[in-house]
């Protein structure tokens, strides 16, 4: 009996936080160690799309991360990968997000390594 009810709150727990973060006004995405999305809020779904469920390694090979200047991203120009590499934060990095419609939407994109 403890354990279910162990289980029933952790599922409460997790669902009282998704409801929190699809409230925040900025995406934020968790990925596990291999780069792929395990938890996406509200905004970050509208500004990725599809690629919001996507591992990184295909945010890179789609072309649609841009640099600032035009260029097409590398893997490595992503700040979630360069931080799933080498553990270090990165702050406020300028890319561009093309949508499957054309569409060009500018970000900013701050990561940290969570360790459970």
């Amino acid at each position: 009996m403890f354990r279910e009810n162990v289980a029933v709150s952790g599922q409460a727990s997790a669902g009282a936080l998704r409801g929190i973060l699809d409230t925040v006004p900025v995406g934020i995405v968790l990925f596990d160690p291999a780069g792929t999305p395990r938890l996406v809020n509200r905004t970050g779904r509208d500004v990725l799309g599809d690629l919001a469920s996507a591992p990184l390694t295909r945010w890179a090979d789609q072309r649609r991360i841009t640099l600032p200047g035009g260029e097409a991203a590398t893997l490595e120009d992503i700040p979630a990968w360069a931080t799933l590499q080498d553990g270090q934060p990165r702050r406020e990095v300028g890319l561009n997000v093309r949508s499957p419609d054309g569409r060009v939407a500018p970000v900013l994109l701050s990561t940290e390594a969570v360790l459970d």
